[in-house]
Protein backbone atom coordinates (compact mmCIF):
# COMPACT_ATOMS: atom_id res chain seq x y z
CA UNK A 1 0.00 0.00 0.00
CA UNK A 2 1.16 3.07 -0.87
CA UNK A 3 -0.09 6.44 1.13
CA UNK A 4 -0.02 10.01 0.32
CA UNK A 5 -1.23 13.02 2.02
CA UNK A 6 -3.59 15.02 -0.97
CA UNK A 7 -2.46 18.23 0.22
CA UNK A 8 1.28 17.78 -0.19
CA UNK A 9 1.52 16.82 -3.69
CA UNK A 10 4.93 16.92 -3.13
CA UNK A 11 5.22 13.33 -1.67
CA UNK A 12 6.96 15.23 1.54
CA UNK A 13 4.03 12.96 3.41
CA UNK A 14 3.92 9.76 1.83
CA UNK A 15 4.53 5.89 3.20
CA UNK A 16 4.81 2.55 2.15
CA UNK A 17 2.93 -0.58 3.92
CA UNK A 18 2.32 -4.41 3.47
CA UNK A 19 -0.73 -6.42 5.05
CA UNK A 20 -0.34 -7.46 8.72
CA UNK A 21 0.30 -11.26 8.19
CA UNK A 22 -1.02 -12.09 11.71
CA UNK A 23 -4.35 -11.04 11.11
CA UNK A 24 -4.99 -10.52 7.06
CA UNK A 25 -5.89 -14.07 5.56
CA UNK A 26 -3.41 -15.08 3.21
CA UNK A 27 -5.78 -16.37 0.43
CA UNK A 28 -8.08 -13.28 1.11
CA UNK A 29 -11.01 -11.81 1.32
CA UNK A 30 -9.65 -10.12 4.36
CA UNK A 31 -6.35 -7.71 4.38
CA UNK A 32 -5.33 -5.59 6.70
CA UNK A 33 -3.02 -2.45 7.44
CA UNK A 34 -1.98 -0.64 9.79
CA UNK A 35 -1.12 3.23 9.41
CA UNK A 36 -0.26 5.93 11.98
CA UNK A 37 -1.02 9.43 10.03
CA UNK A 38 0.71 11.96 10.91
CA UNK A 39 -1.76 15.00 11.06
CA UNK A 40 -4.97 15.23 9.64
CA UNK A 41 -5.93 15.35 6.26
CA UNK A 42 -6.94 13.70 3.43
CA UNK A 43 -4.64 10.53 2.41
CA UNK A 44 -4.97 9.31 -1.12
CA UNK A 45 -4.13 5.21 -1.20
CA UNK A 46 -2.90 3.03 -3.40
CA UNK A 47 -3.18 -1.28 -3.26
CA UNK A 48 -2.27 -3.70 -5.59
CA UNK A 49 -3.17 -7.15 -5.51
CA UNK A 50 -3.17 -10.13 -7.58
CA UNK A 51 -6.16 -12.47 -9.06
CA UNK A 52 -5.91 -15.31 -11.04
CA UNK A 53 -3.00 -14.35 -12.33
CA UNK A 54 -3.33 -10.83 -12.73
CA UNK A 55 -2.05 -7.64 -11.18
CA UNK A 56 -4.99 -4.84 -10.14
CA UNK A 57 -4.76 -1.32 -8.85
CA UNK A 58 -7.25 0.08 -6.52
CA UNK A 59 -7.06 3.38 -4.97
CA UNK A 60 -9.60 5.19 -2.38
CA UNK A 61 -9.01 8.25 -0.13
CA UNK A 62 -9.15 7.85 3.63
CA UNK A 63 -10.13 11.32 5.59
CA UNK A 64 -7.72 11.33 9.28
CA UNK A 65 -8.87 13.40 11.92
CA UNK A 66 -7.70 15.30 14.69
CA UNK A 67 -8.03 13.93 17.36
Amino acid sequence: MIVVNRAFGDLSIASHSHPVAEISTAGGPTVVFQMLFPRAGDYRMWVQFQRHGVVLTSSFTVPAKEN
